[in-house]
């Protein structure tokens, strides 16, 4: 299969399985969840930033509910492995729209109630001016607040129980949730939903997905493209090949790159692509670009540079002459470029790299009369007094 083949085949296996990704990783649109329950300004600062007893020895989310039972809350981590919990924290930002209550009451039967009622109030810190006689102060409050109160199962034993928080995708929004029948249960947190779970920002019919796609992603793929298959063979012409790491090395490079930034960046990844989803664009004219790079080559040959050891020896007929008693050589890559012949590698590496294509010939032409001067150290000499 020749040069150009091969890197085609291989362009159209990257579109193959980046398209799929881009189309499901940018379809995440604007807008913003709204509110579930009625406006309430029933709730002062400093009620709402009580966020209840934690216990030594005990997870950081634990509270006493009654005299025979206690609860924690429980979040899901988005991303991949997001299936897993933790336990909910202080200063814990949510990303998901959901977290679980699991209580546990060993009360006898007649002595508890089997439901709970949880209260979620939703709000942000604002400021406020105040006037006091002839003194103006700016303080602290809670505003947009809003609760919402969800109905648990909750009866002797263990159970879990899922509370739903609605999306808040442009803002970070604190949250105070606490035990109506227990006030001294609470919990306080913060969240902001992922970007994955927006809604798409088109109708959801073929006329709709084109009429977004092509000037979002098609458009720009085709620019981004269409720069890189001019740029690339324009920088090889200049230095004759690219910088030959194999695409191995590359694979493995955005594949390691790519589990960091998806896996440990999940978030801030899937809040890109919904702000700018034409990065997918340069991503792929990226990875087209490396390709290119590394399956390109321009006016590539090979010369060999022949050093031999010789020695002075008298033939029969009284004269000195010089024998061949060993060699070595060397092979060197060498380009056509548009500044001229240039020296790309040498397959040993000892020493040749920095010789100019003429000091090689000369190196090659002072071995070839079989001279006691080794071509190498002739090489290297010219070398050295190039950078001195």
């Amino acid at each position: 299969m020749s040069r150009r083949r091969r890197l085609l085949v291989a362009v159209l296996i990257v579109l193959s399985m980046v398209l799929p990704l881009a189309a499901s990783g940018a379809a995440v649109a604007d807008g913003h969840g709204g509110q579930e329950g009625p406006n309430s300004s029933n709730y002062s600062l400093s009620e709402l930033q009580n966020c209840g007893k934690s216990y030594e020895s005990a997870p950081d989310s634990m509270r006493f509910v009654g005299d025979y039972g206690s609860a924690t809350v429980r979040y899901f981590p988005v991303g991949p492995g997001g299936s897993n919990w933790n336990y909910l924290e202080r200063g814990t930002t949510v990303n998901g729209d959901r977290v679980a209550i699991r209580t546990v009451r060993l009360a006898p039967p007649g002595e508890l109630d089997e439901t709970l009622n949880v209260t979620t109030v939703f709000w942000q810190k604002g400021q406020r001016t105040v006037e006091e006689g002839n003194t103006t102060t700016t303080v602290t409050v809670a505003k947009n607040v809003t609760s919402k109160t969800t109905q648990i199962e909750a009866g002797r034993g263990y159970a879990l129980s899922n509370i739903s928080l609605p999306p808040h995708y442009d803002q970070t929004w604190q949250v105070t949730m606490f035990i109506e029948e227990n006030p001294d249960a609470r919990w306080c947190f913060e969240h902001q939903s992922v970007e994955s779970s927006r809604g798409l920002p088109f109708p959801a019919t073929w006329g709709g997905l084109w009429s977004w796609i092509t000037p979002t992603m098609l458009l720009p793929i085709l620019l981004s493209t269409g720069f890189v298959a001019m740029a690339v063979p324009a920088s090889i012409k200049r230095t004759g090949q690219g910088p030959n790491m194999g695409l191995l090395f590359w694979f493995i490079v955005l594949g390691v790159l790519g589990m960091i930034v998806g896996g440990g960046a999940y978030v801030w990844t899937t809040s890109v692509l919904a702000s700018a989803p034409y990065v997918v664009a340069v991503l792929i004219a990226g990875v087209i670009g490396i390709i290119m790079l590394e399956t390109m080559e321009y006016g590539l040959y090979r010369v060999a540079f022949i050093r031999l050891f010789t020695e002075d020896k008298q033939n029969p007929r009284g004269d000195v002459a010089a024998e061949a008693r060993g060699g070595e050589f060397e092979v060197a890559t060498v380009a056509d470029t548009d500044d001229g012949p240039k020296a790309i590698e040498t397959a040993s590496g000892r020493g040749w790299h920095g010789c100019s294509l003429e000091a090689r010939r000369s190196t090659a032409s002072s071995a070839s009369s079989l001279s006691s001067t080794s071509g190498a150290r002739l090489c290297r000499s010219r070398t050295l007094q190039q950078a001195s």
